[in-house]
């Protein structure tokens, strides 16, 4: 799995920008690693290998959400945010036939396996209806469907997610944060966190010091 990361992560800056939303290359990349991890460890007898399938597609989906959270793209206008939450259907989709695969064959060599990872890849829709809501004064029901499935997620990811949609005025955006404050619900049992280890970058300055010359 950590020579996985070390493939992948490099890959995952070429994504959610502006460039990325014309070109399906770096995706593909990131499934082709995948395959080819599969692959490799397809020799290796249960349990691990499916504890390496289901590592596998969560290093994927967690990275993909790290490199959303870099706040690389902030929407200039309805259409963007259109064609960003499109997009993020698109890799969602793609990611889920991706894990489809590699569950049906891992399935086939054991009909024991656990089921497969649905709730893991319906976290980037989730997200992608967040950006793609045409109301904002609609988010605070919408995030609060969010930290039901996900309750592991903060204010500070929320506040990421409504600065990529570039929309929100502030009045909403004090109504979502207050919602979330006052609700933080619970980890429920067997629930596997997905935000917690996700860093989101610091807030920008709204000033600037002025540069001093060193002596």
């Amino acid at each position: 799995i950590d020579e996985l990361l070390l493939e992948v992560q490099p890959q995952f800056l070429l994504v959610l920008c502006r460039s990325w939303l014309e070109d399906g290359k770096p995706l593909d990349m990131l499934c082709g690693a995948v395959e080819q991890q599969c692959d490799l460890y397809s020799h290796v007898r249960e349990p691990c290998q499916e504890l390496l399938r289901v590592e596998s597609q969560w290093v994927l989906v967690v990275e993909y959400v790290r490199a959303l959270m870099q706040k690389r793209m902030v929407c200039r206008s309805a259409e963007e945010r259109g064609k960003l939450a499109n997009r993020m259907a698109q890799d969602a989709l793609q990611l889920q036939e991706l894990f489809q695969t590699t569950d049906d064959e891992q399935r086939s060599s054991s009909p024991q396996a656990r089921p497969g990872t649905e709730t893991l890849t319906a976290l980037l829709p989730a997200l992608a209806e967040i950006i793609h809501l045409k109301d904002p004064s609609m988010l605070t029901l919408e995030v609060s469907g969010l930290v039901a499935k996900y309750p592991d997620i903060s204010e500070e990811h929320i506040s990421v997610l409504m600065d990529i949609r570039g929309d929100v005025p502030r009045e909403v955006r004090g109504t979502v944060l207050d919602m979330l404050e006052q609700s933080a619900p619970p980890l429920p049992p067997g629930y596997r966190p997905v935000f917690t280890n996700i860093l989101v970058p610091p807030p920008s300055m709204s000033f600037c010091l002025p540069t001093v010359k060193c002596a």
